[in-house]
């Protein structure tokens, strides 16, 4: 997760910069279009993430033992990581997060 992280992760400072520049109306909506844009790659790829680690049966792949242990905990560390910038993404932009989450949300009805 942490490689992934740095290919995709919204900088604070254009957090920042983004928050001052929301006032003007232009720029609001084609900055919450590319807002909108960059959280949903974020959320479906840290989805996926999560999935893809959640549904693999380690057991399956090792026996028990050091190896087993090891990878077992990374994993848990990649998924809490991920799970961690998700929701501080999201966060960042809560009117962005709910919208994508409706879209989300309606993909599966």
């Amino acid at each position: 997760w942490d490689r992934l992280r740095s290919s995709f992760l919204i900088p604070d400072y254009q957090v920042a910069l983004t928050r001052k520049l929301r006032k003007y109306p232009f720029i609001s909506s084609v900055l919450g279009r590319w807002m909108f844009e960059k959280l949903a790659f974020i959320f479906m790829l840290a989805q996926n993430f999560i999935l893809a680690h959640e549904n693999i049966n380690l057991v399956d792949i090792l026996s028990s033992g050091t190896a087993f242990e090891r990878l077992s905990n990374e994993s848990a560390v990649q998924l809490e990581e991920a799970n961690h910038t998700l929701k501080q993404q999201l966060l960042s932009f809560p009117e962005v997060a709910r919208s994508l989450k409706t879209q989300v949300s309606s993909r599966f009805l």
